[in-house]
Parts: C-alpha cells; sequence; structure tokens
C-alpha cells in the first residue's frame, strides 16, 4: 500500500492536539496579560466582535489571508491604534508573542509522541500545517526533519504549492510522500490532488464526505497507521 513513501507530512491541529483547547487557552492568556500591561486594549477587544476585525483584515489584504500570524497581529494593531496606544507596531509585537507562546504550549493526544517516535525511525517527517504552531520550541520537534507552514508557502491547504514545498524541502517527489491529517478536505483532498498517498486520521468518529474520494488509508489513532506501515 505504502511502498514508494520515504517520508511522512503530518498536519499539526487536531491532528496531534485538540487546537480548540490550545486556542481557548492561549486567547485567555493574552487576554489576561493585554488586561494587566494594556488595558485599554483589552477593553477594547472584549468589547469588540473579534470575528468582525479578522474579516476586515481578511477583506483589505487577500494576499495575506493564509497567515494566520500576520492576521492576528494586525488585530493587534488596528486594536492599539485605536486605543491610542503610543507604539501600535511594537504592542501587536509584543501580543503576538504573547499568545504564540501560549500557543506552543500544546496537549498532545496519547498516541502521538510514540506513534511519532516509531514513524521517524524508518522515514523522514516534516509538518504541514495552515496554523502558526512553532515545532522548534516543542519537544516533538526533535521527531521532525522540517516543518512547513502556509505563512512559508505563500498558500494554505489545500493548495498542491504548500504540498510541493515540503518536497522541495525534503528534496524528494511528491508521491513519494504520505500525508496524514484530519481534514477530509485541507488535508486528505488535496494531498490526493497533488498526487500523494494519504491518511485521514478520524479521532471523532466523523462521516466521510460522500462527495470525496475515498483516503488510501482512514485510522483513528496514530497508533494504527505505525501498525499499518509496519505491516506494509
Amino acid at each position: 500500500m505504502f511502498d514508494r513513501t520515504v517520508a511522512i507530512s503530518l498536519d499539526l491541529d487536531d491532528t496531534l492536539w485538540d487546537i480548540g483547547a490550545v486556542i481557548n487557552r492561549a486567547e485567555q492568556r493574552t487576554g489576561q496579560w493585554l488586561t494587566d500591561n494594556h488595558g485599554a486594549m483589552a477593553e477594547y477587544l472584549g468589547a469588540t466582535s473579534i470575528g468582525s476585525l479578522r474579516a476586515t483584515v481578511v477583506t483589505e489584504h487577500p494576499e495575506n489571508a493564509h497567515d494566520f500570524g500576520f492576521v492576528r497581529r494586525e488585530i493587534y494593531r488596528r486594536a492599539a491604534i485605536a486605543v491610542g496606544e503610543r507604539d501600535s507596531d511594537s504592542v501587536a509585537d509584543r501580543a503576538l508573542a504573547e499568545f504564540q507562546r501560549w500557543r506552543n504550549t500544546v496537549d498532545l493526544f496519547a498516541d502521538v509522541e510514540p506513534a511519532l517516535a516509531a514513524l521517524a525511525t524508518d522515514r523522514r517527517l516534516i509538518a504541514l500545517t495552515n496554523g502558526t504552531a512553532d515545532l522548534t520550541v516543542m519537544p516533538i520537534g526533535r521527531f521532525f526533519a522540517d516543518s512547513v507552514t502556509a505563512a512559508d508557502a505563500g498558500v494554505a491547504k489545500p493548495e498542491r504549492a504548500i504540498f510541493e514545498l515540503a518536497a522541495t524541502r525534503l528534496g524528494i517527489k511528491l508521491d513519494t510522500i504520505l500525508h496524514v491529517g484530519d481534514d477530509p478536505v485541507l488535508d486528505v483532498d488535496g494531498a490526493r490532488r497533488a498526487g500523494m498517498a494519504t491518511v485521514w486520521v478520524n479521532r471523532n468518529d466523523q462521516t466521510w464526505p460522500d462527495d470525496l474520494p475515498r483516503p488510501t488509508l482512514a485510522v483513528t489513532t496514530l497508533a494504527q497507521l505505525v501498525d499499518a506501515l509496519g505491516a506494509d
């Protein structure tokens, strides 16, 4: 099934950890930091729809819509300007750094670390994410040869270019990379259309969309992927 596979690209958010819990904690801790250091900004953001601010930023900067870090920093910068902060760029940078500190504090699913250790023994691993997680500050970063984000590629999954960048970084062909992720459209169908074998990580007993070709393999844990590759 996976004879040609010499590397594995892995999605991060909701594949290796619960991104909802991570973002909620990061926003709460950043909100507290703003309250302690820039109270007027905290009040402004508390009284303003973040979704509306985000939509405005994306509308005005469609070329950066894929870059979640840019969008979040711009929200902070505009909030700083709105309340009269003297150096809005500096404040935005510090707020984003605080958010990222907590964004990179993740609680791995129980199967993740042993599975990564097993997978990395005979295949190179590369992270492939639309998010802003930084593996260089995470303990699991030691298992990965590289990491590609939407900001690096200039586009987000499911666009082919982000998968191509992963192959370029590894110096191998796309069809020798197995892509693993939780999202049927962004991960599985995007990788399939790029010519890659695919694994759908279905942790929450979801139903596969009827209108999409099925993945090469579906698993509920990464341990099952390790077993499948061993058997293969």
